[in-house]
This record gives C-alpha cells, structure tokens and sequence, in this order.
C-alpha cells in the first residue's frame, strides 16, 4: 500500500525523474487517485462482495506496481500510479468495512485502534523490508516482487471464490 509514497522517489529518481516537484505531482496523483476511489468506495461495494473488493485491490496493485517498475516513460508512469492509486484506494474502506461487519458492536473501538495501527505498521515497516531489497537487487525488481505478491494474493481470493460457488 505505500510502495509508491515511500519507495516511488527511488523509483523515479532510477527512471531519471529526480526533480523534487515532479515526484511529488507523481506521488500527489497516486493519492488523489486513492481519494477519489475511497469517495466512491460504496458504489462498487454494492456490486462487488468482500473477496471481491480484495481480487479488485490485489490485481490493481499487483498490475500496477510492475508497471511502474518496467514503464518506458510518462504516460505508462502515469498509468501505473493510477492503477496502483485504485488499489490504495479501496483498500482502506474494504478492510474497514468488513471489520465492522465482523466484529461486535462493543469491540467496534478497539478493532477500529488495531487497523489504524495496522496501516502505521506498514508504513514504519515497508521502508525496513523494502530497503534491502531495493539495495540488494534494485528498485525495479522490489516494485516487481511486490507486485508480485500482491497478484498471489489475489489469486488466492480468486480461488476461495471459485471454492465458495462450488460449494
């Protein structure tokens, strides 16, 4: 989730886009992107079940994120953070929505506590699993990996799907 806000710099920077305004119009139209997918967030959710939402956010950031490693130049940039931005976006409201959906009502605080700090986690943890990464093998291959495993991810919910119809 915040690949392209905490590792997006390296990865511009190693496509020659090192000017600091214009990585942060990059950055700035992955979470306007993000916003905007939030906002209607409730739309889609009427058409499209939980494991939906999840094949939606997996395959948007895990198309996204190899897109953005490989892009040939700005419009295919372009392209990739407003996909990646789809997945950012409704991430959030998806995994909150269905916490609530799950959770007792007199437990709504403290599991509402846990996945804000879930998010901050992630944030505080993707530079430390990211880094070495990035170090070791280059920027293109974590933003790759992580791709990656975002679209295991959503084949995994893909398959539990496919599981749920057939049973």
């Amino acid at each position: 989730m915040y690949m392209m806000v905490i590792q997006g710099p390296f990865l511009l920077a190693a496509k020659g886009i090192d000017a600091p305004s214009a990585i942060g119009r990059y950055i700035g139209l992955s979470s306007l992107v993000g916003a905007v997918c939030s906002a209607f967030y409730g739309f889609a959710r009427r058409w499209l079940g939980f494991r939906q939402m999840f094949v939606l956010i997996s395959l948007a950031i895990g198309i996204g994120l190899p897109l953005a490693a490989w892009a040939p130049g700005g419009g295919w940039i372009i392209l990739a953070i407003v996909v990646i931005g789809i997945g950012i976006g409704i991430i959030e409201p998806t995994v909150a929505s269905q916490l609530l959906l799950v959770t007792p009502e007199p437990l709504h605080d403290r599991a509402m506590g846990v996945n804000v700090a879930a998010m901050f986690l992630g944030q505080f943890l993707n530079p430390l699993v990211i880094a070495p990464l990035r170090d070791g093998y280059g920027i293109l291959f974590a933003f790759t990996l992580t791709g990656l495993a975002f679209v295991t991810g959503g084949a995994l919910f893909m398959l539990s799907l496919a599981r749920r119809r057939d049973s």
